[in-house]
């Protein structure tokens, strides 16, 4: 829903070719949102002339000085949103008519679209993108079952995607959800990963892969006071700060993603501890229950901190609210949790550049530091890859106190 004012004519034909560039941390996160017009730009249903091509390709308006800034503070990214719905909405479409096409019902449909999770909705709006591609060459979707030669049908697209100068990760994403359609239709999968777009895909996932670097975070104790400090006034402290401080907590005694934290729920037991099980969905749908027991760290213990924010709503015991708000009366969304979490962190005096994820970071990189052992950090983070994920991701520990002795030597 747009104000009337606001709201910017959208084209039907609208392509979205500019794929959101995310971590390995993100895919939890993604939304729904539509990523910017790489090949025009729309403005008031028509396109723009007085437009020039940049480096990378993407088409921008030629505005003057005077303008350019009362442009992007006034004009709202509405007509992207609008757009986004609508091929979202087609990609859905596309999907449901080769799965019933396939003899599948309504009720299978629906199902393997919940069992996707939140993924369903990148893998929704590049369908949609491909249904246009397909339209433009006057084919109808009932040959997408019967295509002989499946790797170049994607291969043609991947090259079409390539020339309306698409992002890596667009093209990435576009393949995954072709793949994923053509399975559902029915096709064999040595049909459509052959060795030829293998070799095309290369370049475009390599760019995707993150960079193994040394790099520092903020020490993990800095959080630890900001809990222990909010503990001592809690009965100041608005909502939203006791659910940022309680996911906070949470997230560093377990190691879980932000989503995995919203959709859980709490079970207190006989002996004063906590349980916290939920669900996650990244690496495989898996349950997973992590007890909480009585620490003399008092203040910033899970423990103390769930005590604190259930007892002010019982409500909050039941499956699916552990995260209601009585200012509200509704369960927080996920923007609203992170705004939270991120206020603690404000406190904390760390950068606004870091993430809700980067709390994980800091507690595996301060686990490491005081000298676990790989099992325990293995046990710890619930990593399939164990060893591999935790250095790559997460390990924030430098490698200078080691090279000062491994330069120390005796004459």
């Amino acid at each position: 829903e747009f104000e009337e004012g606001n709201t910017i004519a959208a084209s039907p034909n609208y392509v979205d070719l500019k794929g959101n560039k995310q971590d390995n941390q993100g895919s939890d996160r993604r939304s729904d949102s539509c990523s910017e017009l790489a090949s025009l730009i729309m403005v008031g249903g028509s396109i723009e002339d007085n437009s020039q091509t940049t480096d990378s390709g993407q088409m921008r308006r030629c505005l003057s000085s005077r303008r350019t800034n009362a442009k992007a503070k006034t004009t709202p990214p509405a007509w992207r949103l609008v757009d986004c719905k609508v091929q979202g909405n087609r990609g859905d479409e596309i999907y449901t008519l080769v799965a019933k096409q396939r003899g599948l019902n309504e009720q299978a449909v629906q199902s393997s679209i919940k069992g996707w999770h939140s993924i369903w909705r990148r893998h929704r709006q590049r369908l949609g993108q491909f249904w246009k591609y397909w339209e433009d060459l006057n084919r109808s979707w009932e040959e997408l079952r019967t295509i002989k030669d499946l790797e170049a049908e994607i291969i043609n697209y991947v090259l079409d995607l390539q020339q309306k100068k698409a992002t890596d990760n667009n093209i990435v994403e576009s393949v995954a959800a072709l793949s994923l359609l053509f399975k559902v239709a029915g096709q064999p999968l040595i049909k459509i990963q052959g060795k030829m777009l293998q070799q095309i895909m290369k370049k475009h996932r390599f760019a995707l892969k993150k960079i193994q670097k040394e790099e520092s975070i903020y020490s993990l104790n800095d959080l630890l006071e900001v809990l222990e400090d909010q503990a001592q006034r809690i009965k100041e402290l608005p909502q939203n700060m006791i659910m940022g401080c309680t996911i906070v907590s949470i997230t560093i005694f377990s190691v879980l993603r932000m989503a995995e934290v919203i959709r859980s729920s709490a079970i207190e037991g006989p002996d004063g501890s906590w349980q916290i099980q939920t669900e996650t969905w990244k690496g495989g749908d898996e349950g997973v229950v992590i007890a909480f027991r009585r620490s003399q760290s008092k203040f910033t213990s899970p423990v103390f901190w769930l005590s604190q924010w259930i007892s002010t709503d019982q409500k909050r015991m039941e499956p699916g609210c552990l995260w209601y708000l009585i200012r509200t009366g509704k369960v927080a969304t996920e923007s609203q949790i992170s705004k939270s979490v991120h206020e603690v962190m404000k406190l904390a005096g760390i950068e606004v550049s870091y993430t809700v994820t980067s709390i994980r970071s800091s507690s595996i990189t301060k686990q490491i530091s005081i000298g676990a052992t790989k099992q325990q950090v293995n046990r710890f983070s619930r990593h399939k890859k164990g060893l591999a994920t935790v250095s790559k991701f997460y390990d924030k520990n430098l490698n200078d106190n080691l090279r000062e002795r491994l330069a120390v030597f005796k004459r």
